[in-house]
């Protein structure tokens, strides 16, 4: 079995079993890790667990490294059920159903306050492209990545240490860190910008580079923050920034020459990327907050449900000829606070079917 199906069928079935640690974990990055964090989990219900031990299973049973923000009580108690949604939106609900959000930093799923994670993947970016314009032998030092660990009770000023000597960097105002003690924790590879920042996350706080790269200082972390970048797709660039600002709503695009500017959270860039690329993504949640969706649905028509949807929610829906006879594959499900693509998933899924959604038409094809 391969790596990627191994991810997958774990994501089905071993979620909740119990698993054995490894030595040195391999945990997943890349694309591996997008995959899992797509794959629908089944029946989850967690009762009598600390939250800390829930996303601890998570990291046991699926090889991804989750960090847990100071600022979050490991030690509630928690009560948390989940049925076919993707294991990205299931961590996304059960963070925020105890009063935190979960976000992305490179291979590390993040989760703590909902002002934190807004901006953390966008600031560790920013610092990364500073660092890209650094000397070379400066540059090729900062980036390097490498796995991380550290025992229980070790406090973040003594990881801070640990950077300076790793990466050869002075970081100003690491004195002024409040005493703190860690548990134990092990991490992917990761470069300096990303090891410092998750260290400095649980603060609220972040670095500004100096210019030769030898120091970092510790400063507040801005309000907001926002990247910009352009992307090579030739003469769409005028119809691709029409059509991603109607799915995108926190980020501006505009078109320059056959260029696609944007500037947005990190977030937003990924899954313009992604989309570039031909993969089918769901825009990650506004600032604002994204509209979700509940529905339970018992031996029904999965063609006659998305008809009802799409009256419901003012949208066209259209059919391939090729499959009418799908359409009657009676589907039963219960989501609960779904997005409208993750919503469309679980009704057309297991009639082997496809959507996309084009501004007010849903289609419907194989």
């Amino acid at each position: 079995m391969t790596r990627t199906n191994y991810a997958k069928f774990s994501a089905l079935l071993l979620l909740f079993a119990p698993t054995a640690l490894a030595e040195e974990r391999e945990f997943l990055t890349g694309l591996e890790l997008r995959q899992a964090l797509a794959q629908p989990v089944e029946a989850v219900s967690w009762k009598g667990k600390t939250l800390r031990g829930a996303l601890g299973r998570i990291t046991e049973s699926q090889d991804i490294a989750v960090m847990l923000d100071r600022r979050v009580d490991p030690s509630q108690e928690i009560e948390f059920s989940a049925n076919k949604v993707p294991l990205e939106r299931m961590i996304d609900q059960f963070a925020e159903k105890y009063g935190a959000a979960a976000c992305q930093v490179d291979s590390v799923i993040y989760v703590g306050p909902s002002e934190t994670c807004e901006m953390l993947a966008t600031l560790v970016a920013l610092r990364r492209d500073e660092i890209r314009d650094l000397p070379g032998e400066t540059q090729r030092k900062l980036l390097r990545a490498s796995a991380w660990q550290w025992n229980r009770l070790t406090s973040p000023r003594e990881l801070l240490t640990q950077l300076e000597t790793e990466y050869g960097v002075r970081i100003d105002g690491k004195e002024n860190m409040p005493h703190d003690l860690w548990p134990a924790l092990e991490l992917p590879p990761l470069d300096f910008a990303s090891k410092l920042s998750l260290v400095l996350a649980g603060f609220h706080v972040t670095f500004a580079l100096a210019d030769d790269g030898s120091t970092v200082r510790i400063v507040a972390m801005p309000e907001t923050a926002s990247l910009t970048r352009s992307y090579e797709t030739g003469p769409r660039a005028s119809l691709l920034a029409t059509s991603l600002a109607e799915r995108f709503s926190d980020a501006t695009f505009r078109a320059q020459g056959k260029r696609l500017v944007v500037a947005g959270r990190w977030e937003v860039h990924d899954a313009v990327e992604r989309l570039l690329a031909g993969e089918s993504v769901r825009p990650p949640p506004t600032t604002a907050g994204e509209k979700n969706y509940t529905l339970t649905v018992e031996n029904q028509a999965a063609g006659g449900v998305v008809r009802a949807l799409g009256n419901q929610l003012g949208k066209k829906v259209v059919f391939d000829v090729r499959v009418e006879r799908r359409l009657t594959k009676e589907v039963s499900l219960s989501v609960k606070e779904v997005s409208l693509e993750e919503l469309l998933s679980a009704v057309l899924s297991p009639a082997n079917l496809k959507y996309e959604i084009d501004g007010d038409t849903i289609r419907v094809f194989d």
